[in-house]
């Protein structure tokens, strides 16, 4: 007697799921450069700080380092830096321009190293710069490699205790080396600064003291004997500058 309800209801049940429709769960097929949604990795990315205050500093990118420098990863460690064709153009008296590039100044008297790992401090004229260690990586053709100081140097020009100044030479080719004269009318000879107390004259630099130039910068001098005096280079002479102070200077 209740087989017919049954059956009834069976019949409308297959009628329901015959005319359902069918909802498909699959995304529409795009593009593979289509943008689905509002681009936002721009805004992920963080922003860069004013200001020349990373100079100098390592880096892999561009992005690791101030607004308005470039990261020049082909130096050691990577280096931020920016292109200059004068000092002023990098920030102030802690940046100078050598090469094109701006670096990070440095003060060549220090007793240890003031530059980062694989840097140091290297004169150039009235200012000295970081530069790269040759030790670290090689120097340019033509110049080779003071291993002591890790500074590139011209083998063919200048060396400690040569003439150097107009017309006669530079002294690229010792390590740090700066030309001085003692008075105004003097000659001028290759010679590399010090500190009387935390950085004194190399010991290779024979009978070499911490005493000429002005006394916030002095540079290595060659004391000598003038009965029997003797000099780094023949260009020299025994001077007497008083006081029971003889220096080698040029002729």
């Amino acid at each position: 007697m209740f087989s017919l309800p049954w059956v009834v209801l069976l019949l409308a049940a297959q009628a329901c799921s015959s005319s359902a429709p069918t909802v498909d769960l699959q995304p529409p097929d795009r593009g593979a450069g289509e943008q689905i949604g509002p681009d936002l990795s721009a805004d992920l990315a963080p922003p860069r700080p004013d200001g020349p205050f990373t100079l100098g500093g390592a880096c892999q990118s561009d992005i690791d380092c101030s607004a308005g420098l470039y990261c020049d990863a082909a130096l050691p460690d990577g280096l931020c830096t920016k292109a200059c064709s004068e000092d002023a153009q990098c920030g102030g008296p802690r940046w100078a321009c050598l090469g094109g590039r701006c670096l990070s100044t440095c003060n060549e008297r220090a007793i240890v190293n003031p530059c980062r790992d694989k840097y140091v401090c290297r004169v150039d004229g009235t200012r000295s710069l970081c530069v790269v260690d040759c030790r670290v990586q090689p120097c340019g053709d033509g110049w080779i490699c003071d291993a002591s100081s890790g500074l590139c140097v011209d083998p063919t020009a200048g060396s400690v205790g040569a003439a150097c100044g107009a017309n006669i030479g530079n002294c690229d080719g010792t390590p740090n080396g700066v030309c001085i004269s003692v008075s105004t009318f003097g000659k001028g000879f290759c010679t590399v600064p010090c500190s009387p107390f935390t950085k004194p004259c190399p010991l290779q630099l024979k009978n070499a003291q911490c005493l000429l130039g002005p006394a916030q910068a002095p540079y290595c001098g060659f004391v000598c004997d003038p009965d029997a005096p003797v000099c780094p280079h023949p260009e020299m002479s025994c001077v007497p500058l008083g006081g029971d102070l003889d220096v080698c200077l040029p002729k």
